[in-house]
């Protein structure tokens, strides 16, 4: 008779979930616990590996995640590039956030630069445009023969710009169908459904996930907002109960950019620290009500 023997197999524990109040947008998505993110900001800034700028969680001009911060990643299907217009602050640009969190599939590109290998048999560009794809018109092999999509990184007025060029002229537009934005605070005069640029990111790959596995979306995009679900919520508390008029935007640009200690920083770091808060001053949007149209972050990705 042998003698069977047991073996035990260890199994990776699932990583711990954002537990978001009832109220939040972001309840029902499966984005990973802020911790990392709290642990931070009581830590405060530190120097990038490659410009030795101080920053929070990520470097926003080198666009790299700090090596002190524990970050989820997120595996894309498809190569994802974004096309960022030279006046969009990298301070506040939630593109970003794409190329932290993906970014073994994320390119980033400042306008006019453009990819040069672009095959537009294989690629979409996200664009509410009047003859604009749905996702039904892709082609059943569309992710299988290593489609391609691509993003504008602007505000909305910005956006027509950049969508002329015409090195994109042959790609052919795809666009949503509806969807809410959760950004803070909606351009003036524009509809709830104009996206923050991450928002129409997650919100293109949830649908791809639908349109091409035909099975429900199960979550395994949602850390693509994991930055901005931290950046909502902080300044929702942080304005609770308080005028609505104050100004939010600093807020939401001083979030990656917590304030230290100025007394304790060497003449290179106070040289750096200087160079970041000129950078801030002169890319702060204004803070008039009849002149927010376009100052607000949102992707030129408007949902049909």
């Amino acid at each position: 008779m042998s003698e069977s023997t047991s073996t035990s197999t260890s199994v990776a524990a699932a990583p711990e979930l954002e537990k978001f109040p009832d109220w939040s947008p972001f309840q029902d998505l499966k984005i990973a616990s802020h911790e990392p993110l709290y642990a931070a900001e009581r830590a405060g800034r530190v120097a990038c590996p490659k410009c030795q700028h101080k920053r929070l969680f990520f470097c926003f001009d080198c666009r790299i995640p700090l090596a002190e911060r524990t970050l989820p990643n997120v595996e894309l299907p498809l190569r994802l590039d974004i096309i960022k217009h030279k006046g969009e602050a990298n301070s506040k640009s939630t593109a970003i956030h794409a190329a932290i969190i993906a970014p073994h599939q994320t390119a980033i590109y400042e306008h006019p630069a453009v990819p040069e290998d672009i095959d537009p048999t294989r690629t979409v560009l996200v664009f509410p445009s009047k003859d604009a794809l749905t996702f039904e018109d892709l082609p059943d092999d569309f992710v299988e023969k290593g489609g391609r999509v691509m993003f504008i990184d602007s505000t909305w007025n910005q956006a027509h710009g950049v969508n002329s060029n015409p090195a994109l002229a042959g790609i052919p537009r795809i666009k949503f169908t509806s969807e809410t934005s959760r950004f803070w605070r909606h351009q003036k005069d524009k509809p709830a459904t104009y996206l923050a640029t991450i928002e129409a990111i997650h919100h293109f790959f949830r649908l791809l996930h639908e349109r091409f596995t035909r099975t429900p979306y199960d979550g395994r995009y949602d850390n693509l907002l994991y930055f901005f679900s931290r950046q909502y919520h902080r300044i929702q508390q942080h304005y609770e109960g308080a005028d609505s008029k104050k100004n939010w935007r600093l807020e939401a640009m001083n979030f990656f950019q917590l304030p230290e200690d100025k007394s304790k920083r060497t003449a290179s770091e106070a040289e750096a620290s200087e160079n970041d808060e000129e950078e801030t001053r002169r890319t702060r949007p204004r803070l008039e009500e009849d002149k927010t149209a376009d100052d607000a972050t949102t992707s030129a990705t408007a949902t049909a």
